[in-house]
């Protein structure tokens, strides 16, 4: 094969290639469909009981539920799996509570050191 044959074979090659990588992901799915945006999420229903109604947590739970469900299929159908989804939502949801609680005791500290001066 001449240099210039091969230097055009390879340029099909990496025009396909381009081509595909646009088109694909990994997985062989459309581009399209590897991306989602969440702004499409259904409404999330707020409370209707007191801050101290000892139903409030699990009516929190109802609530966000089918939001979870939702957003669960969204990462599936752009190839995440099921458990890596979840498991990430409880890590996110854990380093979250993490750093309310870390705030929580700055405040502390915050309000003790100024009681102090």
């Amino acid at each position: 094969m001449t240099q210039s044959r091969l230097f055009t074979s390879i340029q099909d090659d990496l025009g396909r290639w381009r081509r595909t990588d646009r088109e694909q992901n990994l997985f062989g799915l459309p581009i399209s469909a590897n991306h989602l945006t969440l702004s499409d999420m259904r409404q999330i229903s707020g409370p209707y009981v007191s801050h101290d109604d000892p139903d409030r947590p699990i009516l929190c739970q109802d609530a966000l539920n089918a939001a979870v469900q939702e957003l669960v299929g969204q990462a599936t159908a752009v190839g995440w799996s099921d458990r890596e989804t979840l498991a990430a939502i409880i890590e996110i949801a854990d380093n979250s509570l993490l750093s309310l609680a870390a705030n929580d005791d700055a405040e502390l500290l915050i309000a003790l050191l100024k009681r102090m001066t």
